[in-house]
């Protein structure tokens, strides 16, 4: 094994232990912490570097990070939140496609028509359709079959999961490299949405990719509206551990409640608005459980595995409701991770070719 390698599985155990050190004494925890670290170790030994896009490593030396100056912050990040013209609009083909299915009587030749009016989507609807993420018996090969198979419900979602790299591309002042990382995440995050579902054997498992895909986008808003405030978070957890104590200390908000605020602009459906408002603070008694335990979950796992940037420098137990809702023990976590890792790579080449 190369010095580049040994380094790796060095750093990547050294990323882990910390990361769980807060949930040490946590039998499913230390699983999930075993399953990661066998899934990178072997990576690493695959080719040096693991994931093409890991996880950013932070010094947490806490000379290096700066007094926050809270007050600025807070007033630089107010107009963001409190002017809804300054979030990032909803993809225009998904909004189209909404308006039009909420007459009873469209035809599938219509739905086709709007898709295939915007050739851009057209070629991202077919790659994702046609990507192991949906396991589809044979080739799609049209808009027209992708309605037919999919029907409008997961269609929309399907659609929707395509054309959210939008929000990621565009011009940004700053740190792109997070933008990417933070893309990286959202995508292994859908992935493991979507294995979830499988695995526990629920269908509709398009809600459940796109859930995982958006639930983190409240913190793309803050990044690309108002970097200083994102940058200074950042810093704060890096020395603290925690991400959304940092927010809250910052600027009096959550990214799980900024992006409720951009799911609500883009009249998103409700099952998504309660995964990206409650995937931190799952609610067994608030509407969309299912579909909510998948999201936090799937975060939990991406960021265990080192996939992109989430600001998870710690980890945190998985709820029991969590637990419960999905039947979770040591083989079902483990199934998990280990089949996200084979599904992923391909997942991220397709999402980053969108």
């Amino acid at each position: 094994m190369s010095d580049g390698a040994l380094d790796l599985k060095t750093r990547t155990a050294e990323r882990i232990e910390a990361q769980f050190a807060q949930v040490s004494g946590d039998a499913l925890m230390g699983d999930l912490a075993q399953a990661a670290l066998a899934i990178t170790e072997s990576r690493s030994e695959e080719r040096c570097g693991g994931y093409r896009t890991v996880a950013i490593q932070r010094d947490s030396s806490p000379a290096a990070v700066p007094p926050p100056d809270a007050a600025a912050v807070r007033a630089a990040i107010g107009p963001l939140l409190n002017d809804p013209r300054r979030l990032p609009p909803a993809p225009q083909i998904y909004i189209r496609l909404v308006k039009l299915t909420e007459n009873p009587d469209v035809s599938l030749g219509q739905v086709a028509d709007v898709i295939m009016s915007d050739t851009a989507s057209v070629a991202k609807l077919l790659r994702l359709v046609n990507s192991p993420a949906y396991g589809l018996r044979g080739r799609v090969p049209t808009v027209a079959a992708a309605v037919r198979i999919l029907g409008l419900e997961a269609l929309k979602s399907v659609v929707l999961a395509s054309s959210t790299d939008g929000i990621f591309g565009g011009p940004i002042q700053g740190d792109t490299r997070m933008v990417e990382q933070l893309w990286y995440h959202s995508i292994a995050s859908a992935v493991v949405a979507k294995v979830i579902a499988r695995e526990v054997g629920w269908r509709d498992s398009e809600q459940f990719l796109v859930a995982g895909l958006l639930h983190d986008f409240g913190q793309l808003v803050v990044l690309r509206g108002c970097p200083e405030a994102f940058h200074m978070v950042d810093a704060v957890a890096n020395r603290q551990g925690r991400f959304l104590d940092a927010e809250s200390k910052i600027y009096g908000t959550s990214h799980a409640s900024i992006g409720g605020l951009l799911a609500e602009r883009w009249g998103l459906p409700p099952v998504l608005l309660s995964a990206i408002n409650g995937h931190h603070h799952p609610d067994p008694s608030k509407p969309y459980p299912e579909t909510v335990a998948v999201t936090n979950l799937a975060d939990v796992i991406s960021r265990a595995l080192g996939i992109g940037y989430d600001g998870g420098f710690v980890m945190e137990p998985i709820p029991a409701s969590v637990r419960s809702l999905l039947g979770l023990d040591g083989n079902r976590i483990r199934a998990i991770a280990h089949a996200v890792d084979e599904e992923y790579p391909e997942m991220e080449a397709l999402a980053v070719g969108w």
